[in-house]
């Protein structure tokens, strides 16, 4: 397959026509290309000769949220990740579903250390920390199995009281998504040092020393 693509780049193919769906040729060739090196041959191969980095497909997706969702192997999801946001793909482009790079990076990124990687990269790079999803999700909200991915985007100014569809911030999530003690205190005692509110409700009327309370974290309710 390579051979032959390279060889329609060659001879002049338009690499930013699109089907039905709105996938271009770099769409598929994360879709579809089979083995890490032959994508990103392939790849870069497209994006030098002038493919669009920013078309979006009826779902809103372009060539990075294609790399988040497709690509199988970890380093190679880093590795063209990487190469996309060096050659200026738009970091804050939001899909169907409001999913941006930053959200696929928590939804999609299987291996820890590459996650952190890819989060630090693309904060570096202007992604948008506080962009809302269609759950009301920032990337904060789908950090909290995290800790020190907590961390990074608390250092780097994330709003800290964005409620998502439930009402929920990060707060509330501190306590319903970590399950070590010492993590949750850590993590809680942060929030609230820099300015997280203790007493938002969520959906449920609930606030976090409830939540607290409910789950038994007794240290954590007097910290509240």
């Amino acid at each position: 397959m390579e051979r032959i693509v390279v060889m329609l780049i060659e001879h002049g193919a338009d690499l930013n026509t699109a089907n039905r769906d709105g996938d271009t040729a770099l769409h598929f060739t994360f879709k579809y290309v089979k083995g890490q090196e032959a994508m990103e041959r392939i790849a870069v191969k497209l994006v030098e000769r002038g493919a669009n980095l920013n078309t979006a497909n009826r779902d809103g997706d372009t060539a990075l949220h294609f790399t988040f969702k497709y690509v199988k192997d970890q380093e190679a999801k880093k590795g063209i990740a990487d190469m996309l946001v060096e050659r200026g793909v738009d970091l804050n482009t939001a899909n169907r579903d409001g999913d941006t790079a930053l959200h696929l990076t928590f939804k999609c990124v299987k291996d820890q250390e590459a996650k952190e990687r890819i989060v630090v990269m693309v904060v570096e790079r202007g992604a948008d920390l506080n962009t809302t999803n269609i759950d009301g999700d920032t990337a904060l909200h789908l950090t909290f199995k995290y800790e020190r991915l907590v961390v990074i985007l608390v250092e780097r100014g994330v709003n800290l009281n964005t409620s998502n569809m439930d009402g929920d911030t990060a707060l509330h999530l501190t306590f319903k998504c970590f399950n070590n003690q010492e993590a949750k205190e850590r993590i809680a005692v942060m929030l609230i040092a820099k300015g997280a509110d203790v007493n938002s409700e969520n959906n449920e009327h609930i606030t976090p020393l409830m939540t607290a309370s409910i789950w038994g974290y007794s240290r954590i309710a007097k910290i509240l």
